[in-house]
């Protein structure tokens, strides 16, 4: 535990970070569920609980960031579902 946080926000940064894991781990070929795939996945979709609702949104958040930050230009899957490897980008000149 971190001096000075409440366990609350513990476990809002716990979920950012669970969320930002999952993008991460992402490779090709792995089935693409997407953020609420992702969430549910972790646990953090279906109940009740609206902690877990924060959390959810937290995961997520964590998730899309990464994710963005992994493929800039877009994720891209086959007719399967699957993660395709993103195309290399190249620069053109003029």
């Amino acid at each position: 535990m971190t001096p000075g946080l409440s366990p609350r926000a513990e476990r809002l940064i716990e979920a950012i970070e669970k969320g930002v894991q999952a993008a991460e781990d992402l490779k090709p070929g792995d089935l693409f569920t997407g953020a609420f795939g992702a969430a549910d996945d972790a646990g953090y979709l279906h109940s009740k609980d609206m902690e877990l609702h924060g959390l959810r949104g937290c995961f997520i958040r964590g998730y899309l960031v990464k994710l963005r930050e992994r493929f800039p230009t877009g994720v891209t899957v086959d007719r399967d579902g699957k993660l395709v490897e993103p195309e290399p980008r190249t620069s053109h000149s003029t």
